[in-house]
């Protein structure tokens, strides 16, 4: 999600989003490198001084958050949904406890079932595409380059 349309969001979505992140980089139990920017990103999303502080404690703790409802357009809960969920992928790995926390985070945003299991699959579409971007890539970079005129 890029900064101006954070900016836009109201404070009650802002602090949402950030404890869905917090959820999120917590929900396999580890803090991935790729994850901590979005970590900071959560902390921007955070206005007052003793809940950036409470944030960060339960981070350090690795207590997850208890995520309520968030009543939005449908837009907004999708940019949010996916945005979330691209921060679960972020590492290349997709766990069942990653999946679940997907699934429950789409029914906060009042999406059906069905359409988070469509979620969780594009996720792991993704993770699976880059995967193979990265074998590929590993592969270019042990090739040898030939050139020859057609």
């Amino acid at each position: 999600m890029d900064e101006v349309t954070l900016k836009a969001l109201p404070w009650e979505t802002k602090e949402w989003l950030a404890q869905a992140i917090a959820g999120m980089v917590l929900a396999d139990g580890t803090v991935a490198p790729e994850e901590v920017g979005f970590l900071q990103d959560a902390i921007r999303c955070l206005i007052e001084p003793h809940k950036i502080q409470e944030f960060v404690t339960m981070v350090k703790e690795r207590k997850a958050p208890k995520i309520e409802f968030l009543r939005t357009n449908q837009e907004n809960a999708f940019e949010l949904y996916t945005h979330v969920v691209s921060i679960c992928i972020a590492d290349d790995k997709l766990t069942k406890s990653e999946a679940d926390y997907m699934r429950m985070i789409g029914g906060k945003l009042g999406f059906d079932p069905d359409l988070c299991t469509g979620v969780v699959n594009w996720a792991n579409d993704v993770v699976q595409a880059n995967r193979r971007r990265k074998e590929l890539r590993s592969m270019a970079l042990r090739t040898e380059l030939h050139y020859k005129e057609a």
